[in-house]
């Protein structure tokens, strides 16, 4: 219709004003602000967002609801477009990676800290048990063969600096 055509226009054209007029989007920052402000229209979009979070919490705790099928299907298309378009992943990656490298410098400690307390607070009785029915019998195969190596290596190493240097103290 006539009238839509003109309001694409009008939605155009002030579009382009925003962009390009720095007063014009100032202008209209401060009168968003103003009236986003007034005790009525905050009184409202406080209402609108407590029935909206209300509806989103009931929704998502039903296996049914609509969240959980459009997060599913926006997580199945997401899984899709990363197998498919190699492109993507990349650009995935490199936001990944952009958040997070960031951050290391700063959580190295922490996590250094918690590691070390975690390790801490293990039982070394309980922690050796625990290895030893996981790996089972052959943790004696282990413990005898690191000591038949070891014995082995430092006689042999032992052997040839006495045979080159003559008496080596340790």
């Amino acid at each position: 219709s006539d009238l839509r055509a003109a309001f694409e226009v009008w939605v155009r054209d002030e579009i382009d004003r925003l962009e390009n007029d720095p007063e014009r989007a100032a202008s209209v920052g401060r009168a968003l602000r103003q009236a986003v402000a007034h005790p009525t229209v905050a009184a409202w979009i406080e209402d609108i967002w407590a029935r909206l979070k209300t509806a989103l919490v009931a929704d998502a705790g039903n296996p049914q609801g609509r969240t959980v099928a459009l997060l599913e299907g926006a997580f199945a298309n997401a899984g899709t477009l990363l197998e498919q378009d190699p492109a993507a992943r990349d650009r995935l990656n490199r936001a990944v990676e952009g958040l997070l490298v960031p951050m290391v410098p700063a959580a190295r400690a922490q996590l250094s800290a918690f590691i070390a307390q975690v390790v801490a607070s293990w039982d070394t009785t309980q922690v050796t048990e625990k290895i030893e029915l996981r790996v089972g019998r052959d943790l004696q195969y282990v413990r005898m063969n690191g000591t038949l190596v070891g014995f082995l290596v430092g006689g042999v190493l032992y052997a040839l600096l006495t045979a080159m240097f003559g008496r080596v103290s340790f």
